[in-house]
């Protein structure tokens, strides 16, 4: 993986960015300052808008404002889990060829199909570019998560929106096994390898779903001991309730049907779900409020919190089953159980955490961010598979939540009776590869006994468990297969694999030929029964004699890969290509009409600015005449922006602005000048009176300056001399303008010349003085101390000090005492 390392949080209703620097993992945020990005994108007549700025068009445009489209990808029309997300969509969702799903837009003024995959490209073209805004460098290697109950051809629509949007995706995640890697990353006392893990629950909830998963942690080591979920149980369905309450007091408040009126929906739900997280702080009874709701009148109504924790019993039952089935799944007791994590905005309803309390036995924790966890353990994920950091090894096992079989069709051939280490025996038509919590990544091999080219199928085992109810994996077509003479059939070898992605592939298929080969025959063991200790001596002393190796002819299976042709859900590589094309030039549009906005809005900021200034900072440096002549160019301009030029390219607004500042830059410079040249002077100044200090002290002390030569003396005169002159006489022509003329010199020559001034003299008004060697000091008894060698030590002299007196020792005297090297 390329540099930078990036992790994708795609939720439902919001998106988070995470990207591994130097320090560690950080979460970036929006052009908002909000790490918080809504998942929303919407088609306008001149471009796109998403995150933040296209949810605030989701009452105003709501016909082309999509959302809830992560929860599409990879789904067919009549699947009646896409059936279910309609009713919280106001935009058209119709049916296309093969049962497909397109979204009807509004784009550049005519009418527009896209498929979820597409929006989601878009989406992430919008996630890209911020990240792009905080990196240097393009964006292309990323790692994006999945909700855990994702089945294949929804995996396969996010690769393909990934390719959509000029990304790489080199892993999905699951967003349980996401938090999971974000809090064995960090957490440092895992019990070491060997010893009993420490077993953590994950409850996950967010906007449209729950997800739970306990998992066992060692020291660098992730395994998931047991998932489940409920895919149409989140928040959402919380505000719906509210919203249904809403509704019939409104109907018979007021006399009005909210649910006649879209855009009355789309408010009513905004507000339910502001008034849902205050009754998560708050057990008072709240009020819920909207002006001008529908026909003009004003609403209002009230809950508190034991009212909607008594209005969502169904939907905490339902919630309260996944945890259970979890917990049971896992084959632990509530004792092995060591902490259980909440992640997800809706796990901060009260009644929630006393659920999750009930279930596991302990409160909830808190320890990881609730909102950013998925999108740290992406990073995460993204810099393990990324050569250019170094992060702690770990290893994570993760579960095939739904079972796979491969279905072939019989031949006549009868299955293979005895298989290799590793291989799976089959029965009939059909073997399951994977079952229920199978760990994965994983590859399994199957042994067929074929006679020609065959057809296999991969199928969900059991499809009332899924998401959604397509069983159908991916057709393979595997060809080459030919039979030798004499030969009935023939053994094909499958290897199958669920990869890091979680997706199914036939990874190869092989064809197993027998053929004669001649290998050496086993040379037989000496066995020493029998033998005498004479025969064994005879035998060692007679002569060696080379015996040939006697050569067998062996039957042996030499395998030769098939091809293997495959037919999933993937985007076939021309309609790929196709959106890919489109998807470029919608963020061409997008470029461009954001430059011309941009240019529109500098050449409007630009009138007001200037006509506010000429009335204020500049009414000193303009002369009357040329105020009002500028002020008509300022009005002419602005008659023309908000007439023919409302709607025009880019270039006629940067013309227009460089010919008003054209005008307006000259008055600035007065001003800018006006402001800068108090300070540019004193500089000048400051420099003058050093300079003029030195030559002053030379003058009265010159013996304190004998280190200065006379010809450095007489260059720093002269240049003293030139520059003050030149100094006066620029100061004598500025202050005989007037502020409204242009300024004779500018405050940058000034500094300029004050520099130059300062690096002719300092040199030589900070000469040092050369240092005066002191004489050579002399001992009592005549001789001279080498002051250049302090390291000669006295030869009579001695780095060690006797610890006791040995039989024989001198004593030393003082002066021999005083000489000793006490370093």
């Amino acid at each position: 993986m390329a540099i930078p390392v990036v992790g994708f949080d795609i939720g439902n209703s919001t998106s988070f960015i995470a990207i591994a620097r130097s320090g560690g993992i950080e979460t970036i945020d929006n052009e908002y300052s909000d790490r918080c990005t809504p998942t929303f994108i919407s088609f306008g007549e001149k471009n796109r808008a998403m995150g933040a700025s296209a949810k605030e068009q989701a009452i105003s445009n709501m016909k082309s404002t999509l959302f809830n489209f992560p929860r599409m990808v990879g789904k067919k029309f009549s699947d009646p889990a896409l059936q279910k997300e309609l009713v919280h969509c106001p935009f058209t969702v119709i049916q296309t060829e093969n049962d497909g799903v397109g979204i009807e837009v509004s784009y550049l003024n005519e009418k527009m199909v896209i498929t979820p995959e597409q929006a989601y490209a878009v989406q992430l073209t919008k996630l890209k570019e911020i990240t792009m805004r905080h990196l240097t460098g393009q964006v292309y290697d990323v790692v994006i998560n999945v909700p855990s109950y994702f089945a294949d051809s929804e995996r396969r629509a996010v690769l393909d929106s990934a390719r959509i949007s000029g990304l790489n995706c080199v892993r999905l995640v699951n967003d349980t096994t996401a938090v999971g890697i974000a809090y064995g990353i960090y957490n440092k006392d895992l019990p070491a390898t060997g010893q009993p893990a420490r077993n953590v629950a994950f409850v996950l909830m967010g906007q449209s779903n729950l997800q739970v998963a306990i998992c066992a942690f060692n020291n660098g080591k992730m395994k998931v001991l047991s998932a489940a979920s409920d895919p149409f149980l989140g928040g959402r369905d919380f505000d719906k309730v509210i919203f249904d309450y809403m509704c019939k007091e409104f109907a018979s408040k007021y006399k009005i049907d909210v649910k006649k009126s879209p855009k009355a929906c789309v408010r009513l739900y905004r507000e339910c779900e502001k008034l849902k997280k205050l009754m998560s702080a708050n057990s008072t009874k709240l009020s819920l409020n909207i002006e001008c709701f529908m026909e003009d009148k004003d609403v209002s109504g009230f809950m508190q919190r034991s009212d909607f924790e008594a209005l969502i019993g169904d939907e905490i039952s339902r919630a309260q089953n996944v945890m259970e089935k979890c917990l049971v799944e896992s084959k632990l007791d509530l004792k092995d159980l060591s902490f259980v994590e909440l992640v997800g905005g809706s796990t901060r309803v009260p009644i929630i955490k006393q659920i999750v309390n009930k279930v596991f036995g302990q409160e909830g924790r808190t320890t990881l961010n609730a909102d950013e966890a998925v999108a740290r353990g992406c990073a995460f994920q993204a810099a393990m598979c990324s050569p250019t950091f170094k992060v702690k090894e770990f290893v994570v096992s993760d579960v095939c939540l739904y079972p796979i079989t491969l279905f072939w069709e019989s031949d006549g051939t009868k299955s293979q009776e005895v298989v290799d280490e590793g291989e799976i025996k089959c029965d009939g038509n059909s073997v399951e590869l994977f079952p229920y919590l199978y760990s994965v990544p994983a590859s399994r091999q199957v042994p067929l006994q074929r006679k020609g080219d065959f057809d296999v199928q991969a199928q969900y085992t059991d499809v009332g468990k899924m998401n959604i109810k397509n069983p159908i994996i991916g057709n393979f077509r595997i060809t080459g297969v030919q039979l030798a003479a004499g030969v009935d059939s023939v053994t094909v070898r499958i290897k199958v694999r669920v990869n890091g992605h979680g997706i199914f592939a036939i990874t190869n298929a092989q064809l197993g030929e027998k053929v004669e080969k001649e290998v050496e025959s086993p040379k037989p063991m000496d066995v020493d029964q029998g033998k005498t200790e004479g025969d064994e001596k005879a035998q060692k002393e007679a002569p060696e004699t080379l015996v040939e190796p006697k050569k067998v002819t062996k039957i042996v299976t030499k395998w030769r890969d098939l091809h293997v042709q495959s037919e999933t859900t993937h985007y076939p590589e021309d309609y790929l290509t196709i959106c890919i094309e489109k998807e470029n030039e919608m963020v061409q549009k997008d470029k461009l009409e954001r430059n011309r906005s941009n240019a529109k809005n500098a050449l409007e900021e630009y009138i007001y600015e200037m006509r506010d200034k000429l009335c204020d900072s500049l009414v000193d440096y303009v002369l009357e005449a040329d105020r009002e002549k500028f002020k008509q160019e300022l009005t002419a301009h602005e008659d023309w922006l908000y007439d023919e030029g409302e709607d025009v390219a880019c270039q006629p607004y940067v013309d227009k602005l460089n010919f008003l500042k054209s005008f307006g830059d000259v008055f600035m410079n007065r001003l800018f000048e006006a402001e800068m040249r108090p300070a540019a002077m004193s500089r000048f100044e400051a420099v003058l009176l050093a300079v003029k200090n030195f030559i002053d002290a030379y003058s009265s002390k010159p013996d304190d300056f004998a280190h200065i030569t006379p010809e450095e003396v007489s260059q720093v005169s002269t240049n003293y001399s030139e520059k003050k002159d030149w100094f006066q006489q620029q100061m004598a022509l500025q202050n005989s303008r007037a502020k409204t003329d242009d300024p004779v010199i500018s405050f940058r020559d000034i500094e300029s010349q004050a520099n130059n001034l300062h690096a002719i003299t300092a040199p030589i008004i900070n000469k040092p003085k050369p240092v005066v060697k002191p004489p050579p000091e002399t001992k009592e008894n005549g001789e001279k101390e080498d002051n250049n060698n302090t390291s000669k030590k006295d030869p009579n002299c001695t780095n060690e000090q006797p610890t006791d007196k040995q039989s024989g020792d001198v004593e030393k005297s003082p002066e021999e005492v005083e000489c000793m090297d006490l370093d």
